[in-house]
């Protein structure tokens, strides 16, 4: 790092490295230009950074965000597959505290690819193109990554060619193969990039806890995981470039394979993609295929198989499709076949007045739909219908009205006739083109008697599973009769519910969907009201907020005030997890206002508790109170117990915000004995967390640890992330408030950790903080800057007034000796709003800065 000019990150491992190694970066890219090193002035027109800021990043002054590491790297003529080791230098920096390194995620060796495609053939050119794309065998020169995007139209064999070649070529990779469908056309909305991060992250072994919330940081840390490995990356079924630029590993010896429709042209000229463009099978190759497929007959009768392969437009799929057909008739000759189908191709060419250059395809598929017996072709036009990627027997048998034993002979049939594939153990899909033919001949059968069945099964299957899973709130959910004979899958387990809820999770929404395109309130308002914990608790923010923003739409169409009450409230709860303080409090206000026109006192008191929930996140503490008195009045009177519970322990929050601690711990000793009393497990752990930090606050700090360790524990039972996140910093803070920082520490890290895969604002804002105040505890000022820097940031983004003071007191601390004017400054921002907030922590402000070591009327 100290000899030589060239950059070299790999040697990084401070922030004085990292400025050094971006020093030589910016003079590598003034060469030849006259200059000494790219300016402060141009680099932040190249990146879009404020000169100060980029002067801060460069100059080894605070460490920027990896996704600004990123920006500054590529405008200083970094290239794409150089960002690995960028990554893996500020993974180095922020890991590397006290001595402790991050443990390397354990070793895991995926080997996702999908089974080989029976009886491939063809596709020689493409095949050698693709083998000219490998990167080169381990040796001393990096190989720059190669992308390779197969494009082409629906059917034509993407996906088969990407199978056969990737598996063929598997051996080059010992690290790992890795396969994800990205869902790009399919009936569910394309994977976001955050989520694929997610899943191939996961499946190369780092732990949910471990992931980093923002797009860009697992962007990074994927390419720190592929940084000196070989793996091959199988992403299929893309829908655009931004849907996978972040999914690349940017690592020399790694590969990553796209099928996509699109051309993704951005991806080839920003990214450096080399295309293959797939077109229609060569006709000597689609015999083939029609001989792999059938046998012997095409060698007795090769102008009939020839024509059989035109007459299938030479498309893969189709082929397969019409294969399978002509395989099970070996009573009829390969002429018969062919003229049937050109019958049925003229058939829809009449129906279809407008040319639809599909035609070919449409009649294979309705060559093969008229094969089949009536009971598998009507569970073929119900299927169509069906709005999820994919669907089990349970759905399949409630679309169709018939037992599961029936059911599952008919899908076998479907299965062997090509016109349905197994996606997983019990699970089953259609590809788009099938589906969308199925709901083509529909007709009367897409009735909403079949779909009233499909809504029940649905609906019943989400309430048993949520009952299962939050017993508590029964009463509160929507009830759902038994769908008549219908059967529905054992949810009385925990696990189970919960692995159905998952898998389900995509299908749930499509419901809402295709409840709003017919016009059917009644069911989006039941699976609203059934789904919203489970989003909530789990962190499904966008899905939850789209679910309920239909929820409301359809409640105001239909004037159901009731609807509209309920649908308002949980988007409060949407929103205030998403760090939306002020959309947050309106919807609940406006939720009050419903509630009292109904008359409906028990609504009325939650929705006072929602009020009083925000009103004290935006540091508006006495109105809080005021929302909290006014729902406990209600909940007594009404008898509510478990509401209750839940507003004594939100006045002791509330209260432990103010640094009013007097009541606290009777408030959450009530709380938590009705919550256990009721069995509510859930209200139990944040119990226990809460009155941890009372005890804390109040100098107990051995109970405190005893309290958080407890919810900790039941929030991991539960599956509560939020929770989780909320236990772990408390016990960071037991340690830091019994002088142990350095113990803190890793609890800190861990809860930042879960909060960020929780995509919990309000949380993340808190735990910043607090691990920037045990930060300034160890003397690692710059480190507590950062960490004070990111909540404060959170902190107005969400107006939350109180955290945007400690973040600014926090910062003021990080400075009081190196820059205590810069300290005063931040001081007096930080008293502004807590005399703003009439809060007591003014006083603590004033003193401080009294207390300062800056001469007076300087």
């Amino acid at each position: 790092m100290r000899g030589g000019s060239e950059p070299d990150p790999d040697t990084v491992t401070d922030l004085a490295g990292l400025a050094e190694a971006l020093d030589r970066l910016r003079r590598r890219a003034a060469r030849g230009t006259g200059k000494s090193r790219v300016s402060l002035q141009d680099l932040s027109r190249l990146t879009g950074l404020p000169r100060s800021t980029a002067h801060t990043y460069v100059s080894g002054k605070a460490l920027p965000p990896i996704d600004v590491l990123d920006r500054i790297v590529l405008a200083l003529g970094a290239q794409p597959d150089e960002l690995g080791a960028w990554s893996e230098a500020w993974f180095r920096i922020t890991a590397d505290r006290d001595g402790r390194r991050r443990e390397p995620a354990p070793t895991v060796v995926p080997r996702q690819l999908p089974p080989d495609v029976p009886g491939f053939v063809g596709r020689h050119h493409q095949l050698v193109a693709l083998d000219d794309l490998l990167p080169a065998p381990d040796g001393d020169t990096p190989v720059s990554v190669v992308v390779s995007a197969i494009a082409g139209t629906a059917g034509v064999g993407k996906t088969a060619l990407a199978v056969h070649w990737a598996r063929r070529v598997a051996a080059r990779f010992p690290d790992g193969q890795l396969h994800l469908n990205l869902r790009g056309y399919d009936v569910e909305a394309p994977m976001r990039p955050d989520e694929a991060l997610g899943r191939l992250l996961r499946a190369l072994g780092v732990d949910l806890a471990d992931l980093p919330g923002s797009l860009d940081e697992r962007a990074a840390l994927l390419r720190s995981v592929c940084a000196g490995k070989r793996f091959l990356f199988f992403l299929d079924n893309a829908r655009s470039a931004e849907q996978v630029r972040h999914l690349l590993p940017g690592a020399p010896g790694c590969l990553t394979l796209i099928t996509s429709r699109d051309a993704l042209t951005g991806l080839v000229a920003r990214d450096g993609a080399r295309r293959i463009d797939l077109d229609l099978l060569p006709l000597a190759d689609a015999v083939d295929l029609v001989r792999a497929l059938i046998g012997d007959r095409v060698g007795e009768e090769p102008a009939a198989a020839a024509e059989l392969a035109q007459a299938c437009a030479r498309l893969p799929l189709a082929l397969r499709i019409a294969g399978e057909y002509v395989r099970s008739r070996p009573e009829a000759t390969l002429g018969d076949a062919v003229r049937e189908l050109h019958d049925e191709r003229r058939r829809l060419s009449v129906l279809d007045a407008g040319g639809d250059d599909r035609t070919a395809v449409r009649a294979v598929f309705s060559w093969s739909y008229h094969a089949l017996a009536e009971g598998p072709a009507r569970l073929f036009r119900l299927l169509g219908a069906h709005p999820g990627p994919d669907f089990d027997l349970h759905a399949a048998a409630a679309l169709a009205g018939t037992d599961l034993m029936s059911t599952a002979a008919l899908l076998d049939e479907l299965v062997r006739a090509h016109l349905v594939n197994s996606t997983g153990p019990g699970r089953y899909g259609m590809h788009d083109l099938l589906a969308a033919y199925a709901r083509e001949v529909a007709g009367e059968d897409q009735s909403r008697e079949s779909l009233e069945r499909l809504f029940g099964y649905y609906a019943f299957a989400a309430m048993v599973a949520m009952d299962t899973l939050y017993p508590v709130e029964r009463d509160r959910r929507p009830r759902v009769d038994r769908p008549g004979a219908t059967a529905v899958p054992d949810l009385g387990d925990a696990e189970r519910a919960r692995a159905w809820l998952g898998a389900e999770r995509a299908t749930l929404l499509g419901m809402v969907r295709l409840a709003e395109t017919h016009g059917w309130p009644r069911w989006i308002g039941v699976l609203a009201g059934t789904l919203w914990r489970e989003f909530d608790t789990q962190a499904h923010t966008a899905e939850a907020m789209a679910l309920q923003h239909v929820a409301l739409s359809a409640a105001r169409a239909a004037e159901d005030v009731a609807a509209e009450a309920e649908a308002l409230r949980n988007l409060s709860t949407v929103h205030r997890m998403a760090g939306n303080y002020l959309e947050s409090l309106s919807y609940a206000q406006q939720c009050v206002v419903l509630r009292q026109q109904l008359g409906d006192e028990t609504g009325e008191a939650a929705a006072h508790n929602s009020v009083g929930i925000v009103a004290g996140l935006l540091g508006r503490l006495d109105d809080a109170v005021a929302a909290y008195e006014r729902s406990l009045r209600l909940r007594r009177k009404t008898g509510d117990r478990r509401g209750e519970a839940a507003v004594l322990m939100n006045l002791a929050v509330t209260s432990m915000r103010s640094d009013a601690i007097r009541d606290v711990e009777d408030h959450l000793t009530a709380a938590l004995k009705l919550f256990r009393d009721l069995g509510e497990r859930l209200g139990e752990a944040h119990a226990l967390s809460n009155l941890g930090d009372a005890y804390r606050a109040n100098g107990h700090v051995a109970a405190a640890l005893d309290q958080h360790e407890r919810g900790l524990a039941l929030f991991r039972e539960l599956s509560v992330p939020e929770g989780e996140a909320d236990a772990l910093n408390g016990i960071a803070l037991d340690h830091a408030e019994a002088g142990d920082f350095a113990a803190a520490v890793p609890f800190h890290e861990q809860a930042l950790a879960v909060g960020e895969a929780a995509g919990s604002h309000g949380m993340l804002t808190h735990v910043h903080n607090s691990f920037g105040t045990t930060l300034i505890g160890l003397g690692r000022l710059r480190e507590a800057r950062h960490q004070h820097e990111a909540a404060r940031a959170l902190a107005v983004d969400a107006g939350d007034r109180f955290e945007q003071a400690r973040a600014l007191n926090g910062l003021a601390e990080t400075l009081a000796e190196e820059d205590p004017e810069d300290a005063q400054r931040l001081w007096a921002a930080a008293l502004a709003v807590y005399e703003d907030l009439r809060h007591p922590r003014a006083e603590k402000v004033r003193a401080r800065i009294a207390a300062s070591r800056l001469p007076r009327g300087r």
